[in-house]
């Protein structure tokens, strides 16, 4: 079943649901409502929390901002990728080793080697073929509520356009590829995919990576707390972070 319907928005039927997935909430067609208030509700008081479109749904449409999606796969080595937007106007920025890595003189692949560090920036129909993909083998989803795809959009964008090489490797997928940019060097343990959405999330404003520590002071039984803002290299560590801390109306939620 074709599950982006005639509002651009994911139709979920699991379970008998039937509610279509704004991002920061869920849309009820039948009863013309979403299923859990709006958090900026306080800036319009005189309209109910439930609203869509301010009552005018022909002349309004919801535009929710804040539906960015950091997706984790923890297979083999895993991988953790992010996108903006909804349905047809979804853009996944992806980074990786897109160009081979430096083991061997043909550039082969090799899950331990460094290589060219290549952005992704796949919208329309690539998006979706590439989360397609991605779901096939498995994956899990999980919405940042509290920055606005603009601000992590911009963030994207400049990494993306500070750079016009295209991956030349022809055994690469992306070879020649408009999509695709070369913009640094990839590094297993420093600079991967998962550092790639952590800097990006923490540079947007998100809290979505921050959290506090208690640490013990120097006098004997009394303790402190530290803020923390977390920078994972590993897919899994991410998507462990981000399942503890995800609940519903919260910073971050798990849709998958």
């Amino acid at each position: 079943m074709q599950p982006y319907k005639y509002n651009g928005k994911e139709y979920d039927s699991k379970k008998g649901l039937n509610w279509y997935d704004y991002g920061a909430r869920h849309y009820d067609a039948v009863l013309g409502r979403f299923t859990t208030n709006d958090r900026f509700a306080e800036k319009y008081y005189s309209m109910s929390p439930y609203q869509y479109g301010a009552n005018s749904p022909v002349g309004n449409i919801d535009v929710n901002g804040d539906s960015i999606r950091v997706y984790t796969e923890t297979q083999s080595f895993g991988h953790t990728w992010i996108s903006v937007g909804e349905g047809s106007n979804m853009t996944v920025y992806s980074y990786g080793r897109y160009n081979g890595t430096n083991k061997g003189p043909d550039r082969s692949s090799n899950s331990l080697g460094n290589g060219s560090g290549v952005l992704l920036k796949l919208m329309g129909d690539e998006a979706k073929a590439y989360n397609d993909k991605k779901a096939a083998g498995g994956m899990s989803v999980f919405v940042v509520t509290d920055v606005a795809d603009e601000k992590v959009a911009n963030i994207l964008d400049e990494k993306f356009n500070m750079s016009t090489t295209m991956p030349d490797n022809p055994k690469s997928d992306y070879y020649n590829s408009s999509s695709a940019r070369i913009i640094d060097e990839y590094k297993l343990t420093s600079n991967n995919c998962t550092t790639m959405v952590s800097d990006v999330l923490n540079k947007s404003g998100s809290n979505a990576l921050k959290e506090t520590r208690l640490q013990q002071t120097s006098n004997f039984g009394t303790w402190t707390t530290i803020p923390i803002v977390n920078r994972f290299i590993l897919p899994i560590s991410m998507q462990n972070h981000l399942v503890r801390i995800s609940k519903p109306g919260g910073v971050v939620y798990k849709t998958r």
